[in-house]
This record gives C-alpha cells, structure tokens and sequence, in this order.
C-alpha cells in the first residue's frame, strides 16, 4: 500500500462524475468552464488530486486517437500537473477506457479498480463505486464484458465514427431517462456503502471515498470509519477535500447563466 505524507500548507482532493462530452453539448462547456474555474482555486494548496470516475460521459482511447474536446480541462489538469499536484484518474462505467494518454500527457496515474492508499497516518479506499458490493449478475457480466481485452481490440477495429458515436449515444441514454424511472438511491442499501460496511470490520480504513451515485453522503461505519460519496459536477458541484487532519464535503459555484 502506498502512502502520502502532505505538508500542513497542503490539502488533498477528491472530486467525480463530471460526464464532461454530456448532451447537450453546450451545456456541458459551461460545467467544464465552472469545474476548471474550480480547479484554478485548489491550485495553490493542492497536494493531489483524485479523479474518482465518469469524468467524461464517453472516452476511448485508441492506439493515435482520442475522443475530441474537453481541451481546457485536460490543459488546467495539464498546469496543475506541472506544478507538482499528483492526479489519480479512476476508470468509471462511462470512461473505462483509459490507457496511456493520460499518463503521458498529463502525468496522471490511472486507477482501472480500487485503490487504497495510507494519507498523514489516514487509511482511504477509493474506487468509482460502480464495481463494488452486491451488484447484480448481469451488470457484472457486462463490466466484465467492457473490461476484457479481447472485446476493446474488436471494438477498436472498428471506425471511431460508429464507435464513439455508439458510445455518446450509449452514454446519453442515463442522463436523458426521466426522473420517475431513474432507480431511487437510498445510501444505506447502496452495493458501495453495504462492501466498505463489511470491508470496515476486517480492515483499519478511516474513510471510504466513492463517486457514482451523483449523491453527496456522509455515513459513519463500523470502527469509527466513514462512508462518503463526493456527488457530481453536473448538479451538486461538489467534492471532498482532507487538510491532513479532517476530511470534509464541500461545494463550488457552478456555471453561470452568461457562461
């Protein structure tokens, strides 16, 4: 297990789910102006940064190509890099499909599962969430199903135009479904929070850190341990941040209706 040991001056971040690429498009440039804006203020204080999944609603890479867009986000993680602020990218259910674009480009370390970590004496578990827990038989097979090397070479055969295409398309269908059939997110009965429930009993874990649920949640766990879900950058604008002592939820302003 690795281990980070961050300056008092120095605060770590944890922020997910901005579906960056979203429909509308036009919608999702003014979120991406308001997170990068967000991002510029942490600049300062920032230690690292991890990025816990779905940070774009679609992306695949291929061996020469990835997906277009998103310049001024990858150009601010870019200058943060630059200035010594570690980023962790997880892969989430949208953005599976990191290789080693980000990890040239920026500096990034991907994350494809979980990943524990030991900060200023503090044990942390973070993953996106969507791979944890008691999920169902047929969401494990197609998680299987997207991570299997054999199906991502088939599925880079194919011309980018049907793929990213299928997969914007593909992507959209959870953010357009309406309110009434959307799954109701109950915290306690959630697969990540019943996995870091049981994982807390056998393992000295302070803080467990998902994203996924587009839900921000702070719940004690067994041993003095805490369940936290960071929310989003698409309604709650909000993320977690630990000073090497406290570990608290907050929030940032999202766009503005000039942006």
């Amino acid at each position: 297990m690795t281990t980070l040991q961050i300056p008092s001056h120095k605060k770590v971040y944890f922020a997910s789910d901005f579906h960056l690429g979203q429909f509308p498009y036009a919608e999702s440039r003014r979120r991406e102006q308001a997170i990068v804006a967000w991002l510029d203020t942490i600049k300062a204080d920032a230690a690292a940064l991890f990025l816990l999944g779905d940070i774009f609603d679609f992306w695949f890479e291929y061996r020469r190509v990835v997906p277009k867009g998103f310049t001024r986000f990858l150009g601010k993680l870019c200058e943060l890099s630059d200035a010594g602020v570690a980023i962790h990218f997880f892969a989430g259910n949208h953005d599976t499909w990191m290789w080693d674009y980000l990890p040239q480009e920026i500096g990034a370390e991907v994350h494809p599962e979980s990943f524990e970590t030991e900060i200023n004496g503090a044990r942390f578990f973070m993953a996106h969430g969507d791979g944890v827990g008691p999920i169902s038989n047929t969401y494990r097979c197609m998680r299987w199903l997207f991570r299997w090397r054999p199906a991502q070479v088939m599925w880079a055969a194919l011309p980018s135009r049907i793929t990213v295409g299928f997969g914007l398309w593909w992507a959209s269908r959870s953010a357009l479904k309406p309110p009434s059939k959307r799954r109701p997110i109950v915290c306690r009965t959630e697969p990540s929070y019943l996995f870091s429930e049981q994982y807390a009993e056998t393992h000295d874990v302070k803080y467990f850190v998902f994203g996924h649920l587009h839900r921000v949640f702070d719940e004690p766990l067994p041993g003095g341990a805490r369940y936290i879900n960071v929310g989003d950058g698409i309604k709650h604008y909000s993320y977690a941040v630990f000073d090497g002592e406290r570990l608290s939820l907050e929030t940032f302003p999202g766009p503005s209706e000039d942006a």
